[in-house]
């Protein structure tokens, strides 16, 4: 059972970072400095925990000792990370030709339809709901601070980035989307 559990968690991750190779491939990910820098150390963080957690790497002390070893937990952990990527894979296609991850000037329209019909901001809350899987599948303290880094980040990357782009690049549009569509559920 753990080897399965093992397999499936593994296999998100692979689905989860493989969705944002591809999007490097096709030049819709438009990443700058800290954005670039910070998504490859997550990365690196990421792949560490779950490893040293499958096959016992050494610990990182403290970042990556379980609070709990409940099976039940780290098995809603896993289906929670699945449904994470569900929701972003449906994002992604949702987005359709606008997908960009980070502000991209080349932007061709809003996307308003679908999920961006009930947040204005989807693929994060996907990105979230991944992390809480991974925190529950994992329970430690390096993937709660994943967890609670990333949605600070995603959040402050709304206020103080996309929106002021978006309402800039979009104006009129943008602003009576803005007042119909809440910014997170």
């Amino acid at each position: 059972m753990l080897m399965l559990f093992n397999i499936l968690t593994i296999t998100a991750l692979c689905l989860f970072y493989g969705m944002f190779a591809f999007a490097i491939a096709i030049g819709k990910m438009v990443m700058r400095g800290f954005e670039r820098i910070r998504t490859y150390f997550l990365f690196a963080l990421t792949i560490y925990i779950y490893l040293s957690n499958i096959i016992n790497l050494p610990t990182l002390g403290f970042l990556n000792t379980p609070f709990w070893n409940t099976p039940v937990l780290r098995w809603i952990g896993a289906a929670i990370l699945y449904i994470g990527i569900v929701l972003y894979y449906i994002d992604v296609i949702q987005f359709g030709k606008n997908l960009a991850i980070g502000v991209d000037e080349n932007s061709k329209g809003l996307t308003t339809t679908g999920f961006y019909s009930l947040s204005r901001n989807p693929m994060y809350i996907s990105f979230i709901i991944y992390w809480l899987g991974a925190f529950l599948a994992f329970a430690n303290l390096g993937m709660l601070l994943i967890l609670l880094g990333e949605a600070a980040f995603y959040h402050l990357q709304v206020v103080y980035k996309e929106e002021p782009f978006l309402s800039q690049h979009y104006g009129v549009e943008y602003e009576e989307y803005r007042k119909k569509v809440r910014r997170w559920l």
